[in-house]
């Protein structure tokens, strides 16, 4: 099994980016033949059907990475032998199954933002508990279980959240 952790913060700007160096780098790792692949990433490198997350409005540096059709492009040929890409930075758990290859963050152990299709901007989703994932790899397949924390611990980092969300 191979796994490629990529630094996504760009070189240029704030938000998520992929050098060229890094995509070419990647390249050589996504080819049709060789052992099952996992690769993460702190972007999301795909849309996830959230006007704020996927557009950047009203956020101080985007979200999303920047040259993600190329990132898509360039791994699109191990497509048959990666077991995930992985992302964080949304809080907020998403799976997205594109061009025949799996995506999925985990819910943020901050606190989570809620995403309805509609939103415009970021809301603070203070019901509901920080988590985080167990990902079960192998030859075959990949599982991922997705688990919460207590709820005490979580109105406590709510408020925290909270803080923070008001000074964007």
């Amino acid at each position: 099994m191979q796994f490629l952790l990529l630094d996504s913060r760009g070189v240029i700007q704030q938000g998520g980016e992929l050098t060229q160096s890094q995509l070419e780098g990647l390249a050589s790792f996504c080819t049709a033949d060789g052992p099952p692949l996992v690769i993460a990433l702190h972007h999301p490198p795909v849309a996830l059907d959230v006007p704020w997350l996927d557009s950047d409005i009203g956020m101080p540096v985007p979200i999303l990475l920047s040259n993600r059709e190329a990132f898509i492009d360039t791994i699109t040929p191990a497509r048959f032998r990666l077991r995930g890409v992985f992302f964080g930075h949304v809080h907020r758990a998403f799976q997205v199954v594109q061009s025949g290859i799996f995506f999925s963050s985990a819910p943020s152990i901050f606190g989570q933002l809620k995403t309805w299709p509609e939103l415009t901007e970021p809301v603070l989703a203070t019901e509901e508990a920080p988590g985080y994932c167990l990902v079960t790899i192998d030859e075959q397949r990949t599982v991922v279980q997705q688990y919460s924390f207590a709820r005490a611990a979580s109105e406590r980092v709510a408020a925290e959240l909270q803080k923070t969300c008001s000074t964007l």
